[in-house]
């Protein structure tokens, strides 16, 4: 199994989420500010380079006023069940 750092489906949501920010005006700065980060981090998650949990994609995604569940649903395709067994 690859990493989900490398997976395409996760580069989808970073890239997602990168539109989203740059559509809100703001900077790597701006975001990493807010969240009291250096701007490294957020320099390191759009570059691949570090992988998000759940609660840390939740709060990029408040920090730029930004609803990741689209791109969630886009993710995981029908929105069914990503634990279920094809």
């Amino acid at each position: 199994m690859s990493k989900s750092i490398y997976n395409e489906a996760y580069r989808d949501l970073v890239d997602a989420f990168k539109r989203a920010r740059i559509d809100a005006g703001m900077t790597q700065w701006d975001v990493a500010n807010v969240l009291q980060k250096p701007q490294s981090y957020v320099a390191k998650v759009e570059g691949y380079e570090r992988r998000l949990d759940i609660i840390e994609l939740f709060d990029l995604a408040r920090t730029i006023s930004w609803d990741p569940f689209p791109a969630l649903q886009r993710l995981f395709g029908d929105g069914g069940d990503p634990q279920q067994d094809s």
